[in-house]
């Protein structure tokens, strides 16, 4: 008996082993299948309309010193020791100087005056579209710039911690679709039709706040749907330059579920929503698959405004830079991210614009008009109508999950079949036992409330 007991123990261990051993297999494929392989297919295409980046130049400067110092002399006051103010900030000291004043900053400034500074720093923020004809000057291709403020982290303790920009294409919660240009193939004639953007940025560094300060400008390159994030991913602008930015079109297509790339198309929500709500994945902290969009930015130094602190080899322009990767919105199997890099420049590679630089630019110095010395350029267009599309190919497919799995479950079948047929058996014989057994306790149950009737009769 007790034998038979451990016999059956063991059928029914064997059993078990045979019903879930497939578990882990299935498992261990999916997860197979549901890595991004790296059999890749690559192909080209042309396209007539770029989808446009939105781009965001700021201008860390609180307020213009020369508006401030207008609207509010009473927060103004002459620098203490101007000779030697001058020799520490010379940007400051250009022409006459009898006149100059600056905002009343620390020791200059009392506590109730420094909360007045404070909050008239606050209320300029308000009238941010007023500072924007200053700012931005103008170029052919700049139509709806929008002010906005980014926050930063670096001015924390400030009551107000912004920083003010104007943006181009930015459409974090609007009802409308981002701005389309239409490319055409890259030649002298059509030069000006490769534009994509265009500013021409007031820059003047006797115009900033804090005199202890440089004339800090950024910009940066994104998404549309995705704020700009300065932080990580702005790149510091130089009066006296004409900044090139030079976009190219790659398409990553991203594989379906289940696939990690997959996820939600926020182009189909925002139009079922009405045209509203968020419309990038960084919005809601959710990763996406999106179209990838390459632009290469360097400087140009062939065509400079005129400036001292312009150098050849493009040391001032600050090295190379990598920004990180945006997201912008088109479809969900596939990549757009943006990538600014800033290059140096070379000497070597554009020789006769070298000389012709070293030959004119102590004339230039000389005729440039004070308001010149501090602008810059930033252009960014269009490289060509070609777009590189990668393809991601899976390893496997779904029908091979029968191969994967089924060898190893075949090994089990063929060692443990005896195994089944056994258990299926005296499962079948356990069946009729407890049959038999509920139709006998069926009888002695009307036997036992049958027998007192009859024996009343």
């Amino acid at each position: 008996m007790q034998g038979k007991c451990c016999l059956e123990n063991h059928k029914i261990r064997y059993f078990h082993h045979l019903l879930f051993f497939p578990l882990p297999a299935v498992d261990g494929f999916l997860q197979l299948l549901s890595h991004v392989s790296n059999n890749h297919k690559h192909r080209s295409q042309e396209f007539q309309n770029l989808q446009k980046p939105a781009i965001t130049i700021c201008n860390h400067s609180p307020f213009r010193r020369s508006k401030f110092c207008s609207e509010y002399p009473d927060y103004c006051v002459k620098p203490n020791r101007l000779n030697e103010f001058c020799q520490k900030h010379p940007h400051f000291c250009k022409g006459n100087v009898s006149n100059l004043l600056i905002p009343k900053l620390y020791y200059h400034v009392k506590g109730s005056e420094k909360s007045r500074i404070d909050e008239l720093i606050y209320e300029s923020y308000f009238n941010l579209s007023q500072e924007k004809p200053y700012f931005i000057q103008g170029c052919t291709r700049t139509q709806s710039v929008k002010p906005v403020l980014i926050y930063d982290p670096v001015l924390e303790m400030h009551k107000a911690p912004f920083v003010k920009c104007y943006s181009e294409n930015l459409h974090l919660l609007s009802n409308e679709y981002p701005e389309t240009e239409e490319v055409v193939p890259s030649n002298i004639l059509h030069m000006e039709k490769e534009i994509v953007f265009c500013f021409d940025v007031n820059a003047r560094e006797d115009d900033i706040f804090y005199p202890w300060t440089k004339n800090y400008l950024t910009f940066t390159i994104h998404s549309p749907f995705v704020p700009p994030n300065l932080v990580h991913e702005g790149i510091a602008l130089q009066e006296g330059y004409v900044y090139v930015v030079s976009v190219s079109l790659e398409e990553e297509h991203l594989q379906p579920a289940p696939y990690p790339t997959n996820c939600t198309d926020y182009d189909v929500l925002w139009e079922k929503n009405n045209k509203t709500g968020p419309r990038s994945q960084e919005s809601i902290a959710t990763n996406g698959a999106l179209e990838v969009l390459t632009v290469t930015t360097h400087t140009n130094l062939s065509s400079p405004i005129c400036t001292s602190e312009i150098r050849p080899n493009g040391q001032e322009a600050g090295g190379s830079h990598q920004i990180n990767q945006h997201s912008l919105k088109r479809d969900k199997r596939s990549k757009m991210n943006i990538t600014v890099f800033m290059q140096d420049f070379e000497e070597q590679d554009y020789p006769d614009s070298c000389d012709k630089f070293h030959n004119d630019i102590d004339k230039c110095q000389m005729n440039c008009k004070p308001e010149c010395l501090g602008s810059l350029r930033l252009i960014v267009r269009a490289t060509g109508t070609e777009v590189s599309i990668l393809s991601h190919r899976p390893v496997y497919g779904m029908w091979e999950i029968f191969s994967h799995v089924g060898g190893l479950v075949g090994c089990w079948l063929g060692i443990s079949v005896w195994t089944a047929i056994n258990f299926f058996e005296d499962l079948y014989k356990s069946t009729l036992k407890l049959a038999f057994k509920m139709r006998n306790r069926s009888k002695r149950l009307a036997k036992t409330l049958i027998s007192p009737m009859l024996r009343q009769v």
